[in-house]
């Protein structure tokens, strides 16, 4: 396009805009004039700035037609965006690319692209997390069964040991006696009987009893 059909347009918006032109048109048939977008200019910003690469205090500069920037400023003059500076006529900028024209169609294509790279990116994230939480769960497997296998070495006994020692036989005369006599033997000679002893706690005690003579 002609240089002199062009207009440089400030944006000072960090990431740059996306300007929508649009103009009123009738439509055979209705009473009522219809809105229909007519281009689609994506502005750079601040961080886009020639020769400033994201610098964030000076305005990106782009040329787009005149005729469309009169016509968005017809229906968006009153906008923020233009009342508050954050796009506006510039004078300089004479360097600044022009904006390509995108069409509808190319617009949509734009569009499902990045809807396309969000929905991979959220894609691998949730796989991320999922592997990481296999992983987890591996590792919590592994130390739980090495922890096991350490408890059977060990023979499930506190300090080790495998529980296999033997213990003493117990004094062959003793052994003889019945459950009674043991009682009576331990009584004899000034023991309590607790009567709650079983013949294993009589045995030793008559043993004890024995070895002091």
């Amino acid at each position: 396009m002609d240089d002199t059909n062009l207009i440089t347009i400030g944006c000072r918006h960090p990431s740059g805009l996306r300007l929508r032109v649009s103009e009123w048109f009738k439509t055979p048939g209705l009473d009522e004039p219809q809105l229909r977008e007519i281009a689609v200019y994506d502005l750079a910003g601040s961080g886009q700035h020639q020769g400033v690469p994201g610098n964030g205090t000076l305005p990106g500069y782009t040329k787009i037609p005149a005729e469309h920037w009169e016509k968005w400023k017809a229906l968006n003059g009153h906008s923020d965006l233009y009342a508050s500076g954050t796009l506006f006529e510039a004078q300089e900028g004479d360097d600044a690319p022009e904006a390509p024209q995108l069409t509808a169609e190319e617009e949509r294509e734009r569009e499902n692209a990045e809807a396309r790279r969000l929905a991979k990116e959220q894609a691998q994230l949730a796989a991320d997390a999922k592997a990481r939480e296999a992983e987890e769960a591996k590792a919590e497997a592994d130390r739980a069964a090495r922890a096991a296998a350490d408890h059977a070495d060990q023979g499930g006994l506190p300090g080790g040991g495998d529980g296999s020692e033997e213990e003493p036989a117990p004094d062959a005369e003793l052994d003889k006696l019945t459950d009674d006599e043991l009682r009576a033997y331990v009584r004899d000679r000034g023991v309590i009987v607790d009567g709650r002893w079983g013949r294993k706690k009589l045995l030793v005690e008559a043993e004890k009893l024995k070895a002091k003579g």
